[in-house]
């Protein structure tokens, strides 16, 4: 699904992310790599009562903080307080609560229920809080849809601003590791079965990913002015691919844009560690990439739905702070790949969930 946006200019204004690495101030970009030995990422949580009044604080879940106090941050980044509207994505939505929710229901036999659970679980549910912490009542939407969650959430913020709907969007996706999910994955063979070393996750030849989660939030806005990049193209492929298709639907891409291989800097690939499902990805990188510079990130953040969001995170803060942390930039296979030019002008973002859908998203700083 190629969406067209030679007439719609959209431009990254703020950012905040909330990681299983120290990422939640926008100022410090990777200063320190926090190693985790369990077998899934967990959040570094900032300092929530910063952010939100206590009051308020102990009625909401861990996720529901989380989305808050990111959105918080992204907005003091961007330095406005104005937004149009507010469009969230996930994955899987808020699992813990759901779960805590139905196992009230069934241990107090429906009778007596706490409400808040319940209404921290709905998918849309962090939409409407957002919208009740900021004081918008503009535009308000959410989307699930699974390992295209994130792209699709920012078609619907394209669409806003090529209907001139919107000057302003905040942009934001979640997903958390969850118990259930991780049983249900490992049964379906999507994850590890032995203890790695998650910086070593590129070199484990097995299959299987590991588990992760994050929340991440953008403001776009319609004005160049004081931004931090342009969101130049976006392309979706709801559908298993192999190594043709991919590369196939790669060309098509670049010519519809008319990009040429030597005007991308960097590649943002969403390798995830799983010698099966990465092929098709792994087949980009050593054809249509084997001169261009390679970042890849899942082996400090783990694999979720909403990764991309992530990896758009990382795009925007390479282009924003020119520099790449050493620890993302994979270490060339031949003399073949080119320097990285200076400025950095364009990233190239590559993604995929479980081998089931994959995602071509392209920064540029003009």
């Amino acid at each position: 699904m190629k969406i067209p946006l030679s007439d719609t200019n959209i431009f990254i204004h703020g950012l905040s992310a909330i990681s299983p690495q120290k990422t939640w101030d926008p100022a410090i970009f990777l200063p320190e790599i926090t190693q985790h030995t369990d077998s899934s990422f967990s959040c570094i949580l900032p300092d929530f009562k910063t952010f939100i009044p206590p009051l308020q604080l102990r009625r909401l879940g861990r996720m529901a903080r989380m989305g808050i106090t990111s959105a918080k941050i992204c907005l003091q980044d961007s330095h406005s307080e104005h937004i149009d509207a507010i469009i969230t994505a996930t994955g899987y939505g808020l699992q813990e609560d759901m779960a805590r929710f139905l196992t009230a229901l069934l241990e107090q036999k429906e009778q007596q229920l706490p409400p808040a659970y319940f209404a921290q679980s709905g998918y849309n549910a962090m939409a409407g809080m957002l919208a009740l912490f900021l004081n918008c009542s503009g535009y308000n939407n959410n989307f699930v849809s699974r390992g295209l969650a994130f792209e699709t959430a920012l078609m619907d913020a394209i669409l806003l601003f090529a209907e001139k709907e919107a000057q302003s969007v905040l942009l934001g996706a979640f997903d958390e590791k969850s118990p259930q999910q991780y049983g249900e994955f490992m049964r379906m063979g999507y994850l590890k079965k032995e203890q790695i070393n998650h910086l070593s996750l590129f070199k484990n030849q097995t299959q299987g990913t590991i588990p992760g989660e994050g929340v991440v939030f953008f403001l776009l806005s319609a004005h160049p002015s004081q931004a931090l990049c342009r969101l130049k193209a976006l392309h979706m492929i709801p559908h298993p691919c192999d190594n043709q298709v991919l590369a196939d639907e790669m060309a098509n891409f670049l010519a519809i844009h008319n990009i040429q291989i030597e005007d991308i800097d960097i590649v943002i690939s969403g390798i995830s560690g799983d010698i099966v499902r990465d092929e098709p990805c792994c087949h980009l990188e050593r054809t249509c990439f084997c001169e261009t510079a390679l970042v890849r990130f899942k082996h400090l953040t783990g694999d979720y739905a909403t990764a991309s969001s992530f990896a758009f995170w990382l795009g925007a803060m390479i282009l924003r702070h020119q520099y790449i942390p050493p620890v993302i930039l994979m270490t060339p296979p031949s003399s073949r790949r080119r320097e990285i030019s200076q400025p950095v002008k364009n990233v190239l973002i590559v993604n995929h969930f479980l081998g089931k859908s994959y995602s071509f998203i392209l920064l540029t700083k003009e």
